[in-house]
């Protein structure tokens, strides 16, 4: 890329960071921006939840949407400054935690399952399990992997393209499959 190219790259990200400020504004979303965010793309926030968006992070929803949605008034989501989202969607009732220099692909992350697995729950129209997810700093999370509720990613871990992860996990490993199991340690 150009020298150019990337000045005017820059540009349009900083530009459409006011642009999504005052729209989300206007629609009493609640979000705490941090200082010189860049957005590309869509970025599509939903929900009475709080956003916390950390210091020099990167959006790009380009090729898919970032979409942090809130299901609930006391949900929070936080992402960690100078962290990259790459078309990733977030689905949060209670709290989703991303640490600091992350890289974040098209990934789905969700602390709910939204529908309990037992039908006669799911006839009751009784909601799913809701647990906190918990991403370390400089965890890099691949393209179609599902992070699901109740889980904790050590820092300096790597999630292998199209994973399900779900539960505890200490920081500088490799997890990958489905279910995602410590493939070696980083």
């Amino acid at each position: 890329m150009t020298r150019f190219m990337q000045t005017l790259s820059y540009l349009i990200g900083k530009l459409n960071v006011l642009w999504y400020r005052m729209k989300y504004s206007l629609l009493g979303r609640r979000i705490v921006w941090g200082k010189n965010v860049r957005i590309n793309g869509k970025f599509i926030v939903v929900g009475k939840g709080k956003l916390v968006i950390g210091d020099d992070v990167r959006i790009n929803g380009k090729g898919h949407p970032v979409t942090p949605f809130t299901h609930s008034s006391s949900a929070e989501i936080v992402i960690g400054n100078r962290s990259f989202l790459n078309g990733t969607r977030f689905g949060c009732v209670k709290k989703i935690e991303v640490g600091a220099d992350s890289i974040l692909a098209d990934a789905r992350i969700m602390d709910t399952d939204f529908h309990p697995i037992d039908p006669a729950r799911r006839l009751a129209r009784e909601g799913g399990n809701v647990g906190e997810v918990i991403i370390g700093d400089n965890v890099w999370i691949g393209a179609g992997s599902f992070v699901l509720c109740n889980t904790v990613i050590g820092a300096g871990s790597t999630v292998g393209a199209g994973s399900v992860v779900k539960g505890i996990y200490e920081g500088s490993v490799l997890l990958s499959g489905n279910p995602a199991k410590v493939t070696r340690e980083l």
